[in-house]
């Protein structure tokens, strides 16, 4: 197996393809098998782990994961990179699956889906159930111009993922990490905490990839609390609120609302929303937590069906 942390050895692989990294991609491959560690360290693995892996390069993380995971599927929308793989993962091709294409294009729940029943029958043909597919992980170097679209489209494809683990810009990562006031508190806040816990795990400086970017990443992780963080009756208008208080970040959370004309409701009827959600009328979205807005939902959803 070659050593694809080895810069000696990704400039080999590159010449003999004929390739070079894409910014446009945003490819930057990593060069620190400390570092590979800490992420597949982060993510717990097991033969019972079904790994969803975006952008895979030259499959140096794939390596890892392919070693400790039940299967993995990859999502590889560099088409010159698909006969890459499959040089490096020639030792995994049983248990990796590379899916050329758009990952926001994938039927996430499907690929899934199927993964699962093939491993159930092999297990099954050999008399051995151990080796199901229970788990479902997402563990990936994501390319930083793509970020917070993968991340949203992860978050809502429904699928119960046990552990999400990212090598990410630390810009996108303090987004996700920030408070109700903080500057970089915006919509994918709301949505990755309302889902999951985010924990920055390790921090990574530029000189461990190849090509080193200008920018600072770190390791992070999210978990599905073992109970909701909050509740809410209805999630779709929960996140309908959140698109609109943010869309307009520096106007009142209820001018927000009122000037969507998303609900006939006067401006005494929405005063009347915000009073039984105990939330502020001048509040703006920007000073709000998941809490709130879920309060906030809750409190539209009733006075609506009451209307009705």
């Amino acid at each position: 197996m070659e050593n694809l942390t080895s810069p000696k050895v990704i400039r080999e692989i590159l010449a003999r393809f004929g390739l070079e990294a894409k910014k446009s991609y945003g490819q930057n491959f990593l060069i620190d098998a400390n570092i590979l560690r800490k992420i597949t360290g982060a993510a717990q693995l097991s033969r019972e782990d079904l790994v969803l892996e975006i952008g895979p390069g030259l499959g140096t993380l794939t390596q890892g994961l392919a070693a400790q995971a039940g299967k993995v599927i990859a999502f590889e929308s560099d088409y010159q990179l698909l006969p890459v793989l499959q040089y490096t993962l020639a030792e995994f091709e049983d248990r990796v699956t590379i899916i050329p294409g758009n990952f926001l294009t994938a039927d996430l729940p499907g690929l899934c889906a199927g993964a699962r029943a093939d491993a159930e029958a092999g297990a099954l043909a050999r008399a051995r159930t151990s080796e199901s597919l229970k788990n479902v992980k997402v563990v990936a170097n994501v390319p930083y111009y793509i970020t917070t679209p993968i991340l949203m489209y992860l978050l809502e494809s429904g699928i119960p993922f046990q552990t999400m683990v990212f090598l990410m810009q630390r810009e996108a990562a303090d987004r996700v990490m920030a408070c109700p006031g903080n500057k970089n508190y915006g919509i994918l806040s709301v949505t990755v905490q309302f889902h999951c816990i985010p924990e920055i795990v390790a921090d990574v400086p530029p000189m461990v990839f190849m090509p080193a970017p200008k920018v600072q990443s770190v390791i992070l992780r999210l978990t599905p609390p073992a109970q909701p963080r909050t509740t809410v009756k209805d999630e779709g208008l929960l996140f309908r609120l959140v698109r609109m208080g943010f869309a307009q970040r520096r106007k009142t959370m209820i001018n927000a609302v009122q000037n969507s004309g998303s609900w006939p409701f006067s401006r005494a009827e929405w005063l009347a929303i915000f009073e039984k959600s105990g939330l502020h009328p001048q509040s703006r979205a920007e000073m709000l937590s998941v809490h709130d807005f879920a309060v906030l939902a809750d409190a539209v959803h009733d006075f609506r069906a009451n209307c009705q």
